[in-house]
């Protein structure tokens, strides 16, 4: 699957709006602008077959960071939190593709996951678990079969928009986590 790092890049500066901040939101993006396409393609084959920390396609995104750290003095926590946003990232952007081919507006979907105070608080507190995502699917299981409509007892699609609430919801945390130092 091809996914392209120059629309991810260009797409954060559009979405990236937040209250005050301790570090910058632009900093976040360092890592993904730092990986040369090869790289990124590699960490988008890495999401999609969920490979291991152990496995060397995520050394370039580790390398990245590490240089991001250096470059803007940030703590262990900022490299982590940015590590786990440009991996949540390209699974987002995986996914995302993966929807629209299917004719589905991922953007809908992408709205109410991050309307659910529930949901996001949650995450936040990191407590992700299959029970909370199913929730979040059950209280909102009228707007999302109003995006996706009959096929939503599709199996396969289920998983894919299951995954996307997970993956878009890791992104906005890592994010608020980012700047909240």
């Amino acid at each position: 699957m091809i996914v392209r790092k120059d629309l991810i890049v260009a797409s954060l500066a559009v979405t990236a709006v937040f209250p005050a901040q301790s570090a910058p939101i632009e900093e976040i993006n360092c890592p993904l602008e730092i990986l040369s396409e090869s790289e990124f393609e590699a960490l988008v084959d890495w999401v999609t077959e969920n490979g291991s920390s152990s496995d060397p396609r995520i050394a370039a995104l580790s390398n990245a960071a590490g240089t991001c750290t250096r470059r803007h003095g940030w703590s262990q926590s900022d490299f982590n939190w940015a590590i786990q946003f440009t991996t949540a990232l390209a699974n987002t952007a995986i996914l995302s593709q993966e929807l629209r081919s299917r004719g589905i507006d991922s953007e809908r979907i992408e709205f109410i996951i991050l309307a659910d105070d529930e949901f996001l608080r949650a995450m936040r507190s990191m407590e992700i678990s299959e029970q909370v995502i199913m929730d979040m699917i059950y209280r909102n299981l009228t707007a999302l079969e109003d995006v996706v409509g009959q096929e939503f007892q599709d199996d396969i699609l289920f998983g894919m928009i299951f995954q996307f609430a997970v993956a878009r919801a890791l992104q906005q945390v890592s994010r608020e986590q980012f700047v909240a130092g």
